[in-house]
């Protein structure tokens, strides 16, 4: 507005920005083995492939089947925009194979929801909630 001149001053230049803090909990591998226990088969095969590939989940999200290579998984990440392959493993490559395998069977999105529809990132994290929520606390 103010660029426009419909206004001289931006009435939002004294506000201070909201800061979060950093977090300082470390995710163990009791806390992470609980979730995972009471997580639906797709978030726990996103769980495992953010774990085997360090991928953001805006990023895993995204893999579709076009994504799977001969070398591995090739994806552009979407905070820096490098291009990547990660190479395959075998456990990589029996992740992928389980997640393929959930229903339903045709779809292009790798990690999608019942309808065969990539995860909106909303959708996703209310699913991984539910299985926090589910989880047994310590």
């Amino acid at each position: 507005a103010v660029q426009w001149g419909a206004i001289d001053q931006n009435p939002a230049r004294e506000v201070t920005r909201f800061r979060l803090a950093p977090r300082r909990r470390y995710v163990s591998d009791a806390d992470f083995r609980a979730v995972y226990a009471a997580a639906e088969p797709m978030v726990q095969c996103a769980m495992d492939l953010a774990v085997l590939t360090g991928l953001r989940r805006a990023d895993l999200l995204g893999l579709t089947r076009a994504s799977l290579t001969d070398d591995g998984i090739a994806v552009a990440t979407g905070k820096t925009g490098k291009a990547l392959v990660i190479l395959w493993s075998d456990e990589l490559r029996a992740v992928v194979k389980r997640a393929l395998g959930l229903p339903p069977h045709t779809r292009q999105a790798l990690i999608a929801n019942r309808r065969g529809r990539p995860y909106t990132p909303d959708g996703f994290s209310s699913q991984f909630r539910k299985a926090l929520q589910r989880a047994p606390q310590e």
